[in-house]
């Protein structure tokens, strides 16, 4: 699947798949790198693509521009990576993208759908470009951060800042000088949450191996690294099975007999649901956080179990390894009550 994603009010975003944007501007996970390729390739989303693709962020400098008397560029000067593409209310807006791979009728081996999406700041508040190359809420190594020590425990008592040190938080995904291009909810339900286990994953997953049980985990990313706040299993999978802070334009596809069902399962038309630890949700006026699993415990033979992905599981809840029963909620929501997206034959 390629996915051309917009977050409006903030530079533009291109996935999945070798797909480039060009109108409005595809970042490709730059920011204002004065050379050609992009400095860090997890700083917001996974797009593989090539490292030279994309478009820096634009400048506001007073003339003559941000180059300082060396005439080289300041990103200290004010303006700089200030700039913002503006658009006028009820106008057109142009898309124009390069697919680096075949696509439609004289390509019978290759199968594509493009779905377009867009999100605004009601779905996706404090979205930013930021200032530094590093992922949002990292650890904060120098040129880009590592996945080294992004976990946070795994159960559900209370969160623990002291046990949770890189783990990405809604503290620190609210760090104005790191970009948002994804709400910090989305990652953490994709974080604790079991993987579709009825999904195509080649070679790629191993059905005993505990560290891909997550819906971190999927073929294109088999070792559940973090990408910026992106859920790999909702950006590699559509039309998506849980709430998404994504509207839907359009899909356009080879295979246009799927329309109808492209049509009906579209979250613009569609609530989907969420597993919620219910003693939070009760606890805190309906703040909805995934129900957690549990590791496996040795001393007693308990298997390692992930967050419920589906309302059965959901409601049996879940007894972490002191013998605590957690109980689970199933919530459905999130339909954006529009119609439904135009679906096209590519």
């Amino acid at each position: 699947m390629s996915r051309i994603a917009l977050s409006l009010l903030l530079a533009s975003r291109s996935a999945v798949a070798d797909v480039y944007l060009h109108h409005p501007r595809g970042s490709n996970n730059k920011l204002n790198e004065v050379g050609n390729n992009r400095q860090n390739a997890d700083r917001l989303f996974d797009s593989e693509n090539n490292g030279a693709g994309g478009y820096q962020i634009g400048d506001n400098c007073a003339p003559p521009g941000c180059s300082d008397t060396n005439n080289d560029y300041d990103y200290d000067k004010e303006g700089a990576g200030k700039g913002q593409l503006k658009y006028y209310e009820s106008s057109y807006l142009d898309l124009e993208w390069t697919n680096q791979h075949g696509c439609g009728d004289r390509n019978g081996n290759v199968r594509c759908n493009f779905v377009i999406q867009y999100a605004c700041e009601d779905s996706m508040p404090g979205i930013r470009d930021g200032y530094r190359y590093e992922r949002t809420a990292g650890n904060g190594a120098a040129n880009g951060d590592t996945n080294q020590g992004d976990r946070e425990e795994e159960e559900n008592p209370p969160f623990d800042p002291a046990r949770s040190e890189f783990f990405p938080t809604e503290q620190t995904s609210s760090e104005p000088e790191r970009a948002l291009n994804e709400p910090f909810w989305t990652f953490q339900d994709c974080y604790y949450r079991e993987r579709n286990k009825g999904l195509y994953t080649a070679d790629q997953i191993q059905p005993n191996n505990e560290d891909q049980l997550r819906a971190i985990t999927t073929r294109q990313n088999p070792n559940g690294n973090r990408h910026g706040l992106e859920c790999p299993e909702e950006r590699d999978y559509y039309p998506y099975w849980h709430p998404t802070p994504w509207r839907d334009v359009a899909v356009i596809t080879d295979t246009p007999d799927h329309c109808d069902f492209y049509r009906a399962a579209s979250q613009n038309v569609k609530d989907y649901g969420r597993c919620c630890n219910k003693t939070t949700y009760d606890s805190q006026d309906g703040l909805c956080r995934q129900l957690r699993g549990r590791p496996r415990n040795n001393n007693n033979n308990n298997p390692r179990v992930e967050g419920p992905n589906n309302q059965v599981a959901c409601e049996k809840g879940i007894t972490d390894n002191e013998g605590t029963f957690w109980p689970g909620n199933w919530i459905e929501g999130g339909s954006w009550d529009t119609w439904p997206p135009d679906c096209e034959k590519a």
